[in-house]
């Protein structure tokens, strides 16, 4: 081996080249077919010392490998070739690397030595690697960043490099990133990775697998509103440690536009089911804290959000399963209603999730708003099954994805897996998030806490979240639209705060009852000359019938819209059944109907009506389809209540009066901040008992529990308690 002057960097009347003869003692031949390693230096050579660093005129120095050459003379007949290599320098004892580089020979050339023969061939450096593209991705993206960045979410800049010398090999980074107008930040890529020659020039490769690429998480003080500027600062090869230099390597800017938050309560319900015939007891089910952890970590990662303003809670079904998609909704919708009217954000979308336990419960959204309307609630199943392609313990999130999606107006794509064909607009084909290689690629950031790794999900193998298809993310089409409508909805009216997170874990405490509260004030059943009630019911379309889940007073809130030419119309009147006023109501029609399913939906209306209404009627096509009455005595004070408070449940009770009706109903409220927002536990109570879920509530907090009974027109808050979570 030999240092060539005029390839050395340093001054070179310092070095006037030095040579040295390779030998592996008195081997006759290197290893054929394989990397052969050569050591000279101090002491190295023991059995032939002229070998060694001659150490004239100084020792080896890292500037002395930037130019080599290579002269073999072979010790048999037998041909042979030399085809790479790597000089390294080390000192020290044991010996540590302090330099090194790699060197090819040049293209097409190889080093062929016969008997007696020597050649001397000149290596040179690899060709740098080149920089194919930046990509900064949050969910969805393109090699270009055309798709929009979302301030303040978590994102992963994609560095693409190609290297063309066979086979490649593997670099780590450090990338530069600048806001306008401060220091820049340098950020080292989260893991080594191998630069295969095979994927040289073809980025579109590297975009289907996160090892494929170089990538950085960037901090979040960089993700801002407003520009970013990133550039490779340096890029290592980790065999040698050789600082590379990188071809075509330009920065790129992109842009973080404002956040807009996804307000969304979660609420795991809880029900009854006979499993096992009787007299064996009903089996109890409901959804957990897995469960719904994986859900707020998938609405986090895969929604165009950097907030998810996220409660939840448990709730009791009021019916045993198995049950419908419908009818839960219309559970949920009471307790929606209820809420906003205590000081909810109107703003927040409403979800229940439901354990497959017991039996699996297809969800469904009930509507599909061409108008920004959080009122519009779903709900889903989850579970552990993985689908053949979902194994992180939990499918509730991406199918809760999907029936939040039609609350914020998305409709089905017709990819050809089961789900209608609803939009026309979508842009690829079979449902997928793009049409060829070279277009969208999602990604998830992953979540460390639920064991979920990073990985990129090839837009030609995975499919939008509004299709029935396995591998499902949000498309950029989706993700567009979702953001548009979260945009819009943040501009809405708030009519209170939002709710606090309440998980839903267990939480082992224990302690007495806590002392009586003073009794709330009755609530005002008429302000202004009006009463403000709102009425749910389910009803089928095709065949004229419908059922009155729910008719409770409302404390405050505005009326819903009305619907003019619609089939269905509430009619309200008074004790003596005479007509008061007809309100022509919207029917919220599934999101899950085909073409040949009965057109079922939900009413949820929040009507104004005359102080001496006592009776509801549901009309369907002019036909009664079913009618409320209102208790005949409206609810009164007097009533006794307990609460006792167990290890993982509070056992709330009351004892009404003996000349109380029993038609009237009772909601359960609860409230964390000192009676300022309460939340609903349960609605439509008609007994007076409730066994609350303790671990929903963070421990350590005081909890306010509420009874307001009702006879649909007018409420009354007969009971208070508190306790200690």
């Amino acid at each position: 081996m030999g240092f060539d002057p005029r390839n050395v960097q340093s001054n070179a009347t310092r070095f006037s080249g030095r040579e040295f003869r390779l030998r592996k003692g008195n081997d006759a031949n290197p290893f054929r077919g394989g990397p052969e390693q050569l050591i000279f230096g101090i002491g190295n050579n023991v059995k032939n010392p002229e070998l060694n660093d001659p150490q004239t005129p100084y020792p080896l120095e890292s500037d002395d490998i930037a130019g080599v050459y290579i002269r073999v003379s072979p010790l048999s007949k037998e041909s042979w070739s030399i085809n790479s290599a790597i000089v390294q320098l080390f000192e020290g004892s044991p010996p540590t690397p302090i330099a090194g580089r790699r060197y090819d020979l040049p293209q097409g050339a190889s080093i062929i030595l016969q008997e007696d023969g020597s050649e001397k061939v000149y290596l040179r450096r690899p060709d740098p690697p080149r920089l194919e593209g930046i990509e900064v991705t949050q969910a969805i993206q393109t090699l270009d960043n055309a798709i929009p960045l979302v301030a303040g979410k978590a994102t992963v800049a994609r560095v693409y490099l190609s290297c063309y010398q066979a086979p490649g090999m593997t670099v780590r980074g450090i990338l530069r990133a600048q806001r306008l107008g401060t220091l820049p930040v340098d950020v080292a890529s989260i893991a080594d990775t191998f630069l295969d020659a095979a994927n040289a020039g073809n980025p579109n490769a590297m975009r289907k697998d996160m090892n494929l690429s170089l990538n950085f998480v960037l901090p979040a003080a960089l993700l801002a509103e407003g520009p970013l500027s990133l550039s490779l600062d340096s890029l290592i090869d980790t065999a040698t440690g050789t600082l590379l230099q990188v071809a075509f390597d330009s920065p790129s800017t992109v842009h973080f536009g404002a956040s807009h938050p996804l307000r969304v309560r979660v609420l795991a319900v809880r029900y009854n089911q006979q499993v096992n015939p009787p007299p064996a007891p009903l089996s109890t089910f409901v959804a957990t804290a897995n469960d719904l952890q994986h859900l707020r970590s998938w609405l986090g990662r895969a929604y165009p959000v950097a907030d998810v303003v996220w409660s939840s809670g448990t709730i009791d079904a009021n019916n045993q399963g198995p049950f419908t998609a419908g009818v839960m909704n219309a559970q949920l919708a009471a307790i929606r209603a209820q809420d906003i009217a205590a000081g909810v954000d109107k703003r927040t979308h409403y979800y229940g999730m439901v354990a497959d336990g017991g039996f699996f419960m297809r969800g469904l959204a009930s509507g599909i708003p061409g108008q920004p309307d959080p009122s519009v609630v779903a709900s889903g199943p989850t579970g552990s099954n993985s689908w053949g392609w979902d194994f992180d313990g939990s499918y509730g999130d991406w199918y809760g994805g999907h029936e939040l999606g039609h609350t914020f107006g998305r409709f089905h794509l017709g990819s050809g897996c089961g789900e209608t064909s609803d939009d026309p607009n979508y842009p690829y084909i079979f449902g997928q998030l793009a049409n060829y290689d070279a277009g969208c690629v999602g990604i998830d950031v992953g979540d460390a806490a639920l064991g979920i790794a990073i990985a990129a999900y090839p837009g030609t193998t995975w499919h939008d979240v509004m299709t029935y298809c396995n591998n499902q993310w949000l498309s950029d089409y989706t993700y567009h639209r979702i953001r548009t409508r979260l945009v819009a909805e943040d501009a809405l009216p708030a009519a209170g705060p939002v709710l606090p997170h309440l998980p839903i874990e267990e939480v082992v405490a224990s302690g007495r009852p806590d002392e009586r509260v003073p009794e709330i004030p009755a609530l005002e059943a008429k302000r202004a000359g009006r009463t403000l009630i709102h009425v749910v019911a389910t009803v089928n379309l095709t065949r004229r019938q419908g059922k009155i889940e729910y008719v409770n007073p409302l404390s405050a809130g505005d009326a819903s819209g009305l619907k003019p030419g619609s089939q269905v119309q509430i009619r309200v009147l008074s004790a003596d059944e005479r007509l008061l006023r007809e309100y022509p109501v919207e029917v919220k029609l599934n999101s899950e109907l085909g073409p040949e399913d009965d057109k079922e939906g939900l009413i949820d209306a929040a009507l104004a009506v005359d102080p001496a209404a006592r009776v509801v009627q549901l009309v369907i096509a002019g036909g009664i389809a079913d009618t409320f009455r209102a208790a005949a005595q409206a609810p009164s004070g007097g009533v006794s209540s307990r609460v006792e408070v167990e290890k993982a449940a509070v056992h709330l009770s009351w004892q009404p009066g003996p000349t109380v009706d029993t038609k009237l109903t009772y909601t359960i409220q609860a409230s964390t901040d000192g009676g300022q927002t309460w939340y609903t536990l349960g609605v439509g109570l008609t007994e007076p008992s409730i066994q609350i879920h303790k671990g929903q509530f963070e421990a350590g907090l005081e909890v306010r529990l509420r009874v307001l009974a009702t006879d649909g027109f007018t409420q009354l808050v007969v009971a208070s308690e508190k306790f200690t979570a």
